[in-house]
This record gives C-alpha cells, sequence and structure tokens, in this order.
C-alpha cells in the first residue's frame, strides 16, 4: 500500500467521494493496470486501468509516479500506427465486430481473398480512427482509392463523393480525406489486388 494525496474529479458519481475534495488515499496496485484505493472514511474503490483512475482523480502527491505511472501519450500519426494489417488489427478494440468476425474465419481454409477483403474492411476502420461516413449529409466529401488493370494492377489516384458510395470500394472503405484514401490504396495494394482480381496467394 502507498498512501497519496489525490483530488476527486467526480467522474463516476457513485463512488462515494464528494467531487474536488482532497482525499488522503491507501493505493495498492499489485499488477499493473489493476488499482485498489481506500481513503481515511474507509471509502473503497477499483479501477481496472490507470487511465481510468488518472480520469476520476487528480494526484497531489509528486511521488506517486513511482507506484502510479502516466501512460505514454502515442504520438506518432494514424500512417506511422498503421503500416500493415496486424498493426490495424492490434488498434482496434477486441469487442469490435469486424474483429470478431475476422477471428471466426482465419484459421479457415477458405479463399484468400475472402479473408483479404475483411481485412481491408479492419485496415480502413483503423485509419479513419472513428470517423463514420454520413450518407445523409450531401455537402460531407467521402474519399476512396480507384485502380487500374491497363499495365498491371496499380492504384491510379483516389476520387471524392458527397452523395453514394462506390460499386468499386463500398461504403465501409471511404476515407475522410484524399491522403488516407490514397495511402490505404498504395501501402495495401497486394490486398487490393488479391479482392479485386480473386487472387489466390500462394
Amino acid at each position: 500500500m502507498k498512501t497519496v494525496k489525490a483530488r476527486f474529479k467526480g467522474n463516476d458519481g457513485s463512488l462515494g467521494f464528494e467531487k474536488g475534495k482532497i482525499y488522503s488515499l491507501c493505493v495498492n496496485q499489485k499488477v499493473k493496470g489493476n488499482i485498489q484505493i481506500t481513503s481515511g472514511k474507509k471509502l473503497k474503490c477499483d479501477y481496472n486501468t490507470i487511465i481510468s483512475f488518472l480520469s476520476n482523480w487528480e494526484v497531489l502527491s509528486e511521488d506517486v509516479s513511482v507506484q502510479v505511472e502516466k501512460p505514454k501519450e502515442d504520438t506518432r500519426t494514424i500512417f506511422e500506427k498503421v503500416k500493415t494489417f496486424e498493426d490495424a488489427y492490434a488498434l482496434l478494440p477486441k469487442s469490435d465486430y469486424n474483429i470478431k468476425d475476422y477471428d471466426k474465419i482465419k484459421n479457415l481454409v477458405i479463399a484468400d481473398y475472402i479473408k483479404d477483403s475483411l481485412k481491408r474492411v479492419i485496415i480502413a476502420k483503423a485509419l479513419n480512427e472513428g470517423w463514420i461516413p454520413n450518407w445523409s449529409n450531401t455537402s460531407e466529401r467521402k474519399w476512396f482509392p480507384y485502380f487500374s488493370f491497363v499495365s498491371g494492377f496499380g492504384v491510379s489516384g483516389s476520387h471524392c463523393d458527397t452523395w453514394s458510395a462506390s460499386a468499386n470500394v463500398g461504403s465501409r472503405l471511404c476515407f475522410k480525406s484524399e491522403e488516407l484514401s490514397n495511402y490505404f490504396g498504395k501501402q495495401f495494394i497486394d490486398l487490393h489486388e488479391s479482392v479485386l482480381t480473386f487472387k489466390e496467394n500462394k
């Protein structure tokens, strides 16, 4: 147990602590990310993550970093975070329904382009960082890459639409910016070729 002083910020309304009041807390962090605290009033609560603890408390003791380390902020751009399918898969929560769908089929003996189709959806979702196209908003731009088969398979560029989804890509594979669309098209060209040409990976 480690004693620290902290001000309750009141994000959780049913913990029994008074918003804005300073408490002397006994912090027990046996496993990183699993925090239990008690106060002098014998009030007790548990936090599953460090982030949830810090979002409810303003720690005033300077030496608390020894016991509770603030998570380092990830300052990388989304282009740096998502360079592979594995990056996108790790970025989305395991509760995401597309992640669950992929987990169901990843070990099945089925055509590669079927798995690759779902991989593209997961990558697009990760790149968009929560952005979802609003198809009732005719002024919102929605970008998607288009491809050329003339001299081999390749990216020709990105197109912008404000009304309907393109049959070439689909509404779940459009992006909030041209830059994201171009990156998606070029960085994951092998997946696009697999899906659009029904190519079997060897």
